[in-house]
């Protein structure tokens, strides 16, 4: 199912655990900083739409990131004013990582895209696993991500694919309902892509899952492994499957209007809500998170329990227990302090 009318720029295969970044040009990167301590401190930190990761203003990009014991969830939400930005060209607007003995313990919904967004007349794919369609957009909660894409008729980029490891990292793989549910050995997750899918050719280590359709929806569900866990993988994951099965509930009533939305309710019962957004259309509220428009404006510049700067503060906080550091990136200065309130 490979489409055969673009060349391809030879690469590296897909990111194994990070995603990569523009490096600094016509627009400013911010960095957060950290203290070594704050990774042995407690709970990881859990990022979602209300307490996002970080957010860089003059792109309009949101980043946010739910850390649970076993593996991690990323995603961001951006809005580039055209489908020849730059910012496409290498960015990965999700991926989730999870422990594991095994290579490759990575999974991302890839589509195809050009290697210059800048420049289609060269004709040439981006390499399989690197950067992102102009026309696919992505909601987070917690462990659950929804994605939504619309490509027009008139552009030439345009499957859906899925690479799926066959390193080990994935234990189990079944498929039903429309789902693929996969058994992690550390933790479970669920994919399913609303219009119909089929397996292609294997590639770089993965089972390759296509999509055709020019629009489309689709969902990320992921669950640690000890609300499921016992009589081992096939067990467990038939748990999972049968829970998601039951709670879950998918509304795909609304990806055939003008603006294509996806409804799904997830297994903790939280109902997301995107909305398509056209570019050069402002963002008004076409995220939701139970009933509630995720406020990206006022996301801080970086937000989680160790690390706090707001929009506009040139001063970066952090805090280790009852420990607390501020670089003030105006006046360049440096102040430590311990906070001994109740």
């Amino acid at each position: 199912m490979r489409p055969s009318r673009h060349r391809h720029a030879a690469r590296d295969p897909l990111p194994r655990g990070e995603t990569r970044r523009r490096p600094a040009g016509p627009f400013r990167l911010l960095l957060a900083l950290a203290l070594p301590a704050f990774a042995n401190e407690g709970p990881p930190p859990r990022l979602d739409g209300s307490t996002p990761a970080e957010r860089v203003p003059a792109m309009g990009v949101f980043r946010s990131t739910y850390h649970s014991a076993n593996y991690s969830l990323g995603s961001q939400w951006d809005t580039p004013q055209n489908p020849a930005s730059a910012l496409y060209k290498e960015s990965r607007r999700h991926l989730l990582k999870w422990v594991s003995a095994k290579p490759s313990a990575t999974f991302c919904v890839c589509m195809d895209n050009p290697r210059r967004p800048y420049n289609l007349k060269e004709n040439v794919a981006n390499a399989l696993g690197y950067g992102e369609n102009p026309f696919s957009q992505y909601l987070q909660h917690e462990g659950t991500l929804i994605g939504v894409y619309d490509v027009p008729p008139d552009y030439p980029y345009d499957k859906l694919y899925v690479p799926f490891p066959t390193s080990g990292s994935i234990v189990r793989r079944v498929e039903r309902d429309g789902w693929i549910f996969c058994h992690n050995g550390s933790m479970l997750m669920a994919f399913r892509s609303i219009r119909p899918a089929a397996w292609g050719k294997p590639w770089s280590g993965n089972d390759m899952l296509w999509c055709e359709a020019r629009r489309n929806g689709g969902i990320l569900e992921t669950s640690e492994l000890a609300p499921f866990s016992g009589g081992g993988p096939d067990a467990e994951l038939e748990r999972f499957a049968a829970a998601l099965l039951d709670r879950t509930r998918v509304d795909a009533s609304g990806l055939d209007q003008p603006s294509p939305r996806l409804r799904f309710t997830s297994l903790g019962g939280h109902r997301l809500e995107l909305t398509w957004l056209p570019h050069r259309q402002p963002y008004a509220g076409q995220a939701e998170i139970d009933g509630q428009a995720v406020d990206y404006p006022s996301w801080p510049l970086h937000g989680n329990p160790g690390v706090r700067q707001r929009p506009g503060d040139p001063a970066l906080e952090l805090k280790h227990g009852r420990d607390r550091l501020s670089y003030d990136f105006a006046r360049w200065t440096r102040r430590e302090w311990r906070d001994d309130g109740p």
